[in-house]
């Protein structure tokens, strides 16, 4: 057993595996290359050459191309050279052109860099003191993305009759250029720079920053996956989120940065969490959009990426953005692009350091509470009525609260009644929310630091980043650490014209452990403690609470012979016991691509991930979870004494998963621009992509001595009867192994067509093929396509407007697609082990046949029109889209001899519409106070087309959850009809089927029909959006962001007698509870009765007295920052930017519809705590 614990031990630590030490190490090398090669400087003055019968031109190229120097002669010098044949290694430069020249009608000198040749007969030879000739200059340039200047001013300074322009692909001659001149290179969009001559040919490629000009807006590209387009050839839904706006809010995660930010994105805060592109688009499969980091989507656990690694996101809203991604798009795509380096850039520095102290939670806030005065009168009341009879008698040995012990101890004459009513009274001024704040919650701390080296030459760029993030935090009994490392590195290598080659590696490392423990619950039926129990007395000491039995039981069972039963939960969380999980990441990216010609451009790109996650529980011996199951497994030992079942020692368990995946894309690009009015694009791809899960999980071990790491073997078969009749009981053992492989190969290609620079056309389709789909082989492909058109209307003649210089429409439709792969056509058998009784072997079948199994579509058409003011003051978009989902999977009642009552099949249809708004404001672009808004506002509606699959009435009854009904918003809040309390006794009224006032409950929350329910609206707000704004005075910027929901409910959590009665279910309801008539003028809440009714308080929890608006406004979060440019610290170095700043999220609610002051996003809990973070960003 002691092996076996080491090896799982081994796998559980996440070591690194071979292969990924092998990887990691060769990149390594690659990367320090890299970074050697792209800061070397000069060039070697000595040669190698291998020649035979070559023309004197290939010489001097060759020469060139070791050395860098360059040749300067008239063309008609060399008609009358003869042939060269040479073999030299390693000689000096002037002994291999000596060479060269001998028997050449030719001479030569070497002059400031350049190699100047001459008739050996020429009158005029070289004189080393005159000035070399005017020569020819040649040049590319490009942006800071990288992308060619096309039509940029490149002018000899001091002549103004001496200049030309960068043609298409930025490149430019100048022909008779002295050797000393400097030219001055301009454009629009780029800020203007100088670049000296000093005697070179080829200037290479020169590298402008880009620059906002009047009017003119940075070039934005939005990023496929698969491209890049340009946004004023988009005919698309994209939304694009730069760095510096993505960089607004501080986070650990890359995810929560976005929320406010993604127009018609939206972030579900209640405890369902998630995020919606365009509202829902299936009704069982996930709706949650794509995610897609460096072109390839993302296998493994996005929390793995440090948020200061992404350098832009782009949505894909619509058909035409989206289904190039095909049956993974249909709720949309959110695409990362990591950092990069850029060519032609000096070595450069950055880092971002930030910590986040957030403010504990104010449990007060919680409408899940009753003081504790009026829970004993509850108590006491309820004592009297003999509801706790049964519980103290119970050979279960029932929780009960110090209370109900003590009103026991009084009848049964222990005590009497005065001693009885003092030990009472002393619990009614209790409170444990304070000492559960004190004791329970921590101050949570995150810590976040980045630092990043990039950099780039002509033909080598790199970035590299490394990353630590520490959190802590501590929530109820637990405390938690996340540790997480990463390293982010990508080198773009140019070894070849034409040809380049990116390689990157990407690895985290996140460990996250916490102090395992019970809950903080009682256990044994009871959901909550009384508001009573407290955690420690008045010297902080800790106190024992009852736990899973009654404490009067625990205190003498096995008479002192048993472990400690107690449950003290301040103790527990100092018991060494420890849950931890870790994630360890790596991807590794190979891209290349080559320009086949002017056009054409062939790509090959590459991704591996592998992620492995050990987990791993440790329940120490002392911890009450060991305990307590020694103590339930205590047998009799014949001599008046106890032995446990369950070896002494602590108990262990956990397991690990992987995910291993390989994609792999061959792509054609072709780019064509002709005549000055026509330019077509055009990619063709295949995509081919394997992923492997895989998890093993631990049989439970027990009797663990960590020191030695042994453990004791036990049975997982026998049963064996509990402690003093508590039962019948079979220790846990769990263990197995699950594995699955996902294939897919896909097709697909996109075209863009443009005229004049304001007719754009744009078309895409693509095709999923998988073998889980249908038993026909029409079903296991689905094509899905998009098309769009575009229209740059300020580019008309006809368009005289001055207000709106920039003013365009644009529309698109097409078909996205979503699918599972937990499905299939065939029968899927899961097998299940062994039976602990019978120790057979067992399967069964989860998912019977289902030949006709198809892909879920999402038709959408999208209608666009884009503008901005002069100066951009204003700019914005409108957008009114229609969605149309069909063969939504769902469940659809089947034949009943087929042993399923239901079968999950492709019968459900859904339709969706909605608009995004989006206005930015920019004022005082160009004074010392400048004020931004950009103003987010979306409208989204679903409803269900189709839905074969009927429930009873009351199964409609809901809070806002997805339950589709036909007809109907997939979120539709339906509820009981609600007419009032009876004046006599605040018994709740409902309307019956005949339209009456009725109290019989039984038949209330059994309607016959669907009509004698009512729809309340929605649960999910149709109505969403976000205003963000941004002061800036000088070096002082100061900006907020509030977020807004509109016209859409929520189900309050209100009392329910039954549970308080049973499960010590509180909420502070009861407070404003019916209690003498006329209170029925004031409150919709019901009085308390006994014996409670669960019918009463069911049709009171689920009637329309609980619906309230949940229409908001909320201050999301506010930052401030001081930004100085170019502060230089000495006479070598300077910083190139700097920002101090202060960042506070979670600051609360503005406003609220609601006037009983609930936190629509917080339901029964308290809302999120406000954080504040300090940080500082520099860049060297």
């Amino acid at each position: 057993m002691q092996n076996a614990l080491w090896g799982a031990r081994s796998l559980l630590a996440g070591t690194p595996t071979k292969k990924l030490l092998r990887i990691m190490k060769l990149t390594a090398i690659l990367l320090l290359t890299a970074c050697l090669a792209a800061s070397a400087k000069g060039h070697s003055q000595h040669v190698t050459l291998t020649l035979k019968d070559v023309p004197l031109e290939k010489v001097f190229a060759e020469v060139k191309r070791q050395t860098g120097y360059g040749f300067v002669y008239k063309a008609d010098l060399l008609q009358n050279a003869s042939p060269v044949s040479l073999s030299v290694k390693d000689v000096p430069l002037q002994q291999a052109l000596d060479l060269c020249f001998k028997d050449q009608p030719l001479t030569y000198k070497i002059f400031q860099g350049f190699i100047v040749i001459k008739g050996k007969d020429d009158p005029e030879n070289v004189d080393a003191d005159s000035p070399p000739p005017p020569i020819d200059v040649h040049g590319k340039v490009v942006d800071e993305t990288g992308e060619p200047v096309v039509g940029a001013s490149v002018q000899v300074k001091g002549n103004k009759n001496k200049g030309t322009s960068t043609d298409a692909n930025g490149e430019f001659t100048l022909k008779g250029v002295d050797n000393n001149a400097t030219l001055v290179i301009s454009a629009v969009n780029i800020v203007s720079f100088e670049v000296k001559v000093n005697n070179r040919t080829d200037l290479a490629t020169l590298s402008a920053k880009i620059k906002v000009a009047e009017g003119e807006e940075v070039t934005v590209k939005y990023s496929t996956g698969y491209q890049e387009i340009p946004k004023e050839r988009a005919t698309g839904s994209f939304d694009f989120i730069d760095n510096k706006t993505y960089n607004r809010g501080v986070s650990t995660d890359i995810i929560s940065r976005l929320e406010g930010l993604a127009n018609g994105a939206y972030f579900n805060k209640n405890a369902s969490g998630g995020i919606f592109i365009r509202g829902t688009n299936s009704l069982t499969l996930s709706s949650q959009p794509l995610i897609v980091v460096d072109n390839f989507p993302f296998k493994g656990d996005i929390n793995a990426i440090n948020p200061d690694d992404i350098e832009s996101v782009t949505i894909l809203k619509d058909a035409a953005a989206a289904s190039i991604w095909g049956s993974q798009a249909g709720n949309g795509v959110i695409v990362l692009t990591t950092k990069k380096g850029k060519y032609n850039q000096p070595l450069s520095l950055s880092l971002n350091a930030n910590t986040t102290i957030g403010a504990k939670p104010d449990i007060f806030a919680s409408r899940n509470f009753i003081n504790s005065n009026d829970f004993i009168n509850v108590e006491q009341f309820l004592f009297a009525q003999g509801f706790y009879n049964s519980d103290l008698t119970s050979y279960d040995y029932r929780v009960i609260s110090p209370v109900v012990q003590i009103l026991a101890d009084q009848r049964n004459g222990l005590i009497d009644a005065a001693a009885a009513k003092q030990k009472i009274d002393a619990y009614r001024n209790l409170d444990n929310r304070a000492q559960i704040k004190k004791y329970l919650y921590s101050v949570p701390i995150n810590q976040h630091y980045d630092l990043s080296l990039s950099g780039g030459s002509q033909t080598i760029n790199y970035f590299i980043s490394a990353g630590f993030d520490k959190n802590q935090d501590q929530g109820g009994v637990q405390m938690t650490n996340l540790s997480r490392e990463t390293i982010h590195s990508i080198v773009n290598l140019k070894p070849l014209k034409g040809l380049n080659i990116q390689i990157g590696l990407d690895y985290g490392h996140a460990d996250n452990s916490s102090n395992a423990s019970v809950p903080f619950t009682p256990g044994g039926g009871k959901g909550t403690y009384y508001p009573y129990a407290m955690l420690a007395d008045n010297q902080g000491n800790p106190l024992v609470l009852p736990r899973d039995y009654a404490q009067y039981f625990k205190d003498t069972a096995g008479n002192g012979k048993l472990s400690d039963w107690n449950y003290s939960p301040l103790e527990e969380a100092r018991s060494g016991s420890s849950l931890r999980n870790q994630t360890n990441d790596l991807r590794f990216n190979l891209g290349l691509n080559y320009e086949l010609n002017k056009y054409f451009t062939a790509g090959l790109s590459y991704q591996h991930t592998w992620e492995d996650n050990p987990n791993k529980t440790i329940q120490s011996a002392n911890s009450y979870y060991v305990r307590n199951l020694s103590n339930q497994f205590a047998q009799p030992d014949g001599q008046g004494g106890y032995y446990s079942i369950v070896p002494q020692g602590g108990i262990v368990n956990g397991g690990f998963s992987t995910v291993s995946a390989d994609q792999i894309r061959p792509q054609i690009n072709f780019n064509k621009r002709w005549r000055e009015k026509h330019q077509l694009t055009a990619i063709g791809f295949i995509d081919i992509n394997q992923t492997k899960q895989a998890a093993t999980y631990m049989a439970t071990l027990y009797g663990y001595n960590e020191s030695n790491l042994t453990t004791v073997p036990v049975s997982y078969t026998t049963g064996y009867p509990l402690f003093d009749g508590l039962g019948y009981g079979v220790l846990s053992g769990g263990g197995g192994f699950t594995e699955t492989i996902n294939r897919t190969v896909s097709f697909g290609s996109n075209f863009g067509y443009s005229y004049l620079d304001k007719y754009f056309i744009s078309a895409s389709i693509r095709k999923d093929e998988s073998n889980i789909f249908g038993a026909n082989t029409n079903n296991r492909g689905i094509p899905l396509w998009s098309s769009g058109i575009k229209w740059l209307l300020s580019k008309e003649s006809f368009y005289k407007s001055k207000a709106f210089p920039t003013l365009s429409l644009r529309a698109t439709y097409g078909y996205q697609g979503n699918s599972s792969n937990q499905l299939s056509a065939l029968s899927i058998i899961s097998y299940q082990g062994t039976a602990n009784y019978t120790g057979l072997p067992f399967a069964y079948v989860p998912f019977p046949s289902n030949p006709d199994l198809r892909w879920e579509k999402v038709g959408q058409l999208n209608v666009g029109l884009d503008f901005s003011t002069k100066n951009n003051i204003i700019s914005g978009s409108l957008e009114v889209f229609h969605k149309k989902s069909i063969d939504l999977l769902s469940s659809a009642p089947v034949d009943p001899t087929s042993g399923f009552a239901l079968l999950t099949k492709n019968t459900a249809n859904m339709v969706g519409h909605g608009a995004d708004l989006q206005l930015t404001f920019n004022v005082g672009q160009h004074s010392k106070f400048q004020w931004t808004s950009t103003l987010n506002m979306s409208y989204i509606k679903n409803r269900v087309t189709k839905y074969l699959l009927k429930y009873s009435p009351s199964g409609y009854i809901n809070s806002g959850g997805l339950v589709p009904i036909e007809g109907h918003d997939p979120y539709a809040i339906i509820s009981y009809r609600f007419a009032g309390l009876d004046p006599t006794n605040g018994d709740p009224l409902g309307w019956d089927a005949n339209k009456q006032i009725s109290k019989n409950y039984q038949s209330l929350v059994s309607p016959n029909s669907f009509d004698e329910l009512v729809e309340q609206g929605t649960g999910r707000p149709p109505f969403f959006g976000s205003f963000y704004n941004t002061f800036t005075i000088g070096h002082l910027s100061l900006s907020l962001g509030i977020s807004g929901k509109f016209n859409y409910n929520f189900r309050k959590s209100t009392i329910s007698y039954t549970d308080l009665f049973n499960s010590w279910a509180q909420n502070s309801d009861f407070i404003n509870r019916w209690q003498n008539p006329g209170d029925e003028k004031i409150t919709t809440i019901p009085s308390m009765i006994y014996p409670a009714n669960s019918n009463r308080d069911r049709f009171y929890q689920q009637s329309d007295a609980t619906i309230l608006k949940g229409d908001l406004i909320r201050l999301e979060d506010m930052k401030l920052s001081y930004d100085v440019q170019r502060l230089r610290i000495s006479k070598k170095y300077a910083v190139k930017n700097l920002s101090v700043y202060v960042y506070a999220q979670h600051l609360g609610l503005l406003w609220k519809a609601n006037k009983e002051g609930i936190d629509p996003d917080a339901g029964s809990s308290w809302p999120v705590p406000t954080q504040i973070s300090f940080g500082i960003r520099s860049k060297f």
